[in-house]
Order: structure tokens, then C-alpha cells, then sequence
């Protein structure tokens, strides 16, 4: 399988001893990818949903499957990619399914809890894990935050009830947040007034019934962001951005990346990325410097 595989999802398997990432349509059309630390005891089974505009192969880096996905590729997105790397770092299964439309769609709230869990049970099958013993964890940015209600409560409803829901740059409704008795932990972004807000009702409804707290993704630098992630060509970038008045005195963004005009700044410096909203890996590393809307693995 090693031919298929790029040199980083290789050196991934090499470093931290993993199996190659797994692709399955589940009864049918449940798009659903995962990959489990090696084949000694797993901490837990971690799932994993995207955002509107996104799908399930947006976690992994390029293997053979990707191209039957229905995206058609594996984004593999920095920091999704960061974040599976530090679950499996800690052995825990990590797994992630298309929703909604099953390509760049948001949640269904209604049929897609039902859809999560038979995914979760084909997994489980597959690698040979009691869910009796083994812990649900799941996290979710936007919509997949949003889907951390109706999730809980299904699996609940179907006694596989999770161990740790972590909502990100999302609350939960509150028809959902007042029933919910999971231990949840919030990730809104600093500059997100409105979701923190949210979190906080929620966190009040929460707190009646079990165990909550959130923690605030502060913006950072934009340096540290791309330094972190190995960008191409990081430090001209910087340069540029700051020549053309889009950092301040600090290296933080002055706006926000998702409306401001930084492409046509970089153009001729980034020409191996897309820089097309959600899906170029710049793109993505920009909102989470800014911290207003964006998936982390920082918490």
C-alpha cells in the first residue's frame, strides 16, 4: 500500500506506527474514513465532523481511495491533519463521515445522527472493538459543532453514549443543550462574539444536568501558524503581508482573511496552493491566526 500514499501520510505511519487510513461507503452512500493507531490496545474511538463546505476526506492526506471519494481527492487540511496526528499520537481511533449532501453540505440534524452511529458500528466491526468497552469521543467544527447535540442524544437514545463532546467555533441548540448529559467542552474563537455568547447559554443549561467548561482560541501571530505547519515560502509570505499593510506591529491579521484581498498579494509567491476558500491549506492557517471561524486542534 505504500506506493499510494503521499511522503507525509508515510513518514505519519512511520513516526507514530500507525495503519494505513480506511475508506468505506457504509450501507451504501455513508462516507465514512478511518484509521486506528496500530494494531495494539486503542484508548478510544474518536469521531470526527466538518464543517459546511467541507466532507470526512478533508482529515486525511492522499491515499487510493481518495479518488473514489466524492470530493475526488483527500484535502488533508493542516490542522485536520494536525489533529488526527495528535488523537493517534494518544491511541485513539479517529474516524470521520461525509454529512448532509455527503460533499461540501452541512449537517442533517435529523437523519444524519442515525447515519453517524451506523458508521461507528461498521468501524467498530471492522477493527474488531467492543463498543461496550470502548469510549465515543467526538468533535466538530460549525455545523459538526452545532452536531454535537443531536449526535449525543441519539447515541444516548441507542446506548452508546459518549464519553466527551467538544463543540468548536459552535453552540449547540438549546433543545439539545438541555437534555444533553455528556461532559462538553466548548472551543469558540476569540473573535467570535456571537458563538461565545451561545457557548455561554449553553454552558448555563449544561451545567445543570453534568460537566462543562470552554476554552477561548485566541488569535495568534500569523508567523507561528505557518512556522508550526511548514509553509512553503513561510517567511516571504510574511514579508509581503506586512510590505502590503495586512499584519500589524504584532504579525497579527488586521481583518479577516475570509473577506480581505490577501490572494491577490500572494499570487506569485504561493502558486502550489489553490488558495480557494476552504479548501487551500493558506487559506485555512490564515483563519485560525485570525481566530473568528475556523476547525483547531489548538486545545
Amino acid at each position: 500500500c505504500g506506493s499510494h500514499f503521499t511522503s507525509g501520510e508515510s513518514a505519519l505511519q512511520l513516526e507514530l506506527g500507525v495503519s494505513a487510513p480506511k475508506y468505506a461507503r457504509v450501507d451504501g452512500d455513508i462516507e465514512t474514513l478511518w484509521q486506528r493507531p496500530d494494531d495494539g490496545p486503542v484508548a478510544g474511538i474518536l469521531f470526527m465532523a466538518h464543517g459546511c463546505m467541507h466532507q470526512a476526506p478533508d482529515f486525511f492526506s492522499h491515499f487510493e481511495s481518495c479518488s473514489h471519494s466524492n470530493f475526488g481527492k483527500c484535502l488533508g487540511l493542516p490542522e485536520e491533519l494536525q489533529f488526527v496526528r495528535l488523537a493517534l499520537k494518544r491511541k485513539y481511533l479517529v474516524m470521520a463521515v461525509s454529512g448532509g449532501f455527503g460533499i461540501q453540505s452541512c449537517w442533517d440534524m435529523k437523519a444524519d445522527p442515525r447515519r453517524v452511529e451506523q458508521a461507528i458500528r461498521h468501524v467498530a466491526n471492522e477493527e474488531k472493538l467492543s463498543l461496550t468497552s470502548t469510549p465515543i469521543l467526538a468533535t466538530g467544527a460549525s455545523s459538526g459543532g452545532a452536531f454535537m447535540g443531536p449526535l449525543a442524544l441519539h447515541l444516548a437514545s441507542v446506548e452508546l453514549g459518549l464519553r466527551c463532546a467538544i463543540p468548536q467555533i459552535s453552540g449547540i441548540a438549546p433543545s439539545f443543550a438541555k437534555n444533553m448529559k455528556v461532559p462538553t467542552i466548548f472551543l469558540p474563537m476569540e473573535r467570535d462574539a456571537r458563538t461565545m455568547a451561545m457557548v455561554d447559554q449553553n454552558i448555563a443549561a449544561l451545567l445543570v444536568s453534568g460537566r462543562a467548561k470552554k476554552i477561548v482560541v485566541p488569535q495568534v501571530p500569523l508567523e507561528s501558524e505557518l512556522k508550526e505547519h511548514a509553509t512553503k515560502n513561510w517567511q516571504q509570505i510574511i514579508d509581503r503581508l506586512k510590505q502590503r499593510g495586512f499584519l500589524d506591529e504584532e504579525g497579527q491579521l488586521k481583518s479577516d482573511p475570509r473577506r480581505s484581498s490577501w490572494r491577490k498579494a500572494l499570487a506569485d509567491l504561493v502558486q502550489e496552493d489553490s488558495m480557494v476558500a476552504d479548501e487551500s491549506h493558506l487559506s485555512e492557517l490564515m483563519n485560525i491566526a485570525y481566530a473568528q471561524h475556523e476547525f483547531t486542534s489548538r486545545f
